[in-house]
């Protein structure tokens, strides 16, 4: 013969269908963060590399562009 489930069984699971939709809402949480947190990272490497390429180019057109000015000065 099968028992009813009592008051305070119900209460209990009712109780631990609670704790595991919050405990699976705040992993979902936790992995959309880490998930962010990764992208930004990879953003921001990506990001320094192209400055780390692009600076040294710069400073050498500059370089140049200087070096262009002062032949045209002493030119004159």
């Amino acid at each position: 013969m099968l028992h009813k489930k009592t008051s305070k069984y119900r209460k209990y699971e009712n109780c631990t269908k609670i704790t595991r939709k919050r405990t699976m809402l705040i992993n979902e949480k936790t992995e959309s963060t880490i998930f962010l947190n990764s992208t930004w990272i990879v953003i921001l490497i990506t990001g320094l590399r192209f400055l780390i390429s692009v600076i040294p180019m710069l400073v050498s057109s500059r370089n140049k562009m200087l070096n262009y000015r002062t032949l045209a000065l002493i030119i004159k």
